[in-house]
């Protein structure tokens, strides 16, 4: 009898953990204070293309992607440089969140990865709430992959590159960055820090 006891107590708070865990879920994702604006774009229309490349790239269809990161909508294009180097992509990632609290702890997680900021990186942006630029060898190797990570309002953006003689530098990954800048202000017309 005292199991019997046991096990429906067991069952009553599974069950109540589960209707505790549809309703938060529920309230999560109810349009409500602190939610972003509808938009007249899809990440889609925030990719750069390649004119905003140094010259000898090209660039593959948009596409979405399977990612661990992509949880509303987001969008990703690849780039490749006309190169003998066997490390000669790029890439930009755009991911919308549903609220800027979201996008800032995403934005946390992927502008943490290893890498410092090299010393000849100059450019600061005004346009984005957060920014982060670092550059890593990748394995030891050379040539040292950079990333330009930033979160406008509820969007992450992050831009990633190997360093390639004659088709990415520094300066160009420093272009590259203020194309993105642009594009954002373009569509989110004004930004202005989120809370």
């Amino acid at each position: 009898m005292r199991i019997e006891h046991v096990i429906r107590s067991l069952i009553w708070w599974m069950f109540a953990g589960v209707a505790l865990t549809a309703v938060l879920y529920i309230i999560s994702c109810t349009p409500g204070q602190g939610h972003t604006p509808e938009r007249s774009f899809t990440t889609m229309d925030l990719l750069i293309d390649v004119e905003a490349m140094p010259p000898g790239w090209r660039s593959f269809p948009a596409f979405k992607p399977a990612d661990y990161y992509c949880v509303r909508d987001c969008a990703s294009i690849d780039f490749e440089a006309d190169s003998e180097s066997v490390r000669r992509s790029a890439y930009q990632d755009v991911f919308r969140y549903k609220d800027a609290k979201t996008a800032r702890r995403i934005y946390a997680e992927i502008s943490s990865s290893p890498g410092e900021t090299p010393s000849e990186w100059s450019y600061r942006t005004s346009a984005a709430d957060e920014f982060r630029f670092a550059c890593y060898d990748y394995e030891g190797q050379e040539p040292p992959l950079c990333q330009w990570t930033a979160r406008y309002q509820e969007y992450v953006v992050v831009f990633g590159s190997w360093l390639i003689p004659d088709r990415m530098a520094i300066v160009d990954m420093e272009r590259v960055a203020q194309a993105i800048d642009l594009r954002m202000v373009t569509h989110l017309v004004t930004l202005t820090p989120s809370p």
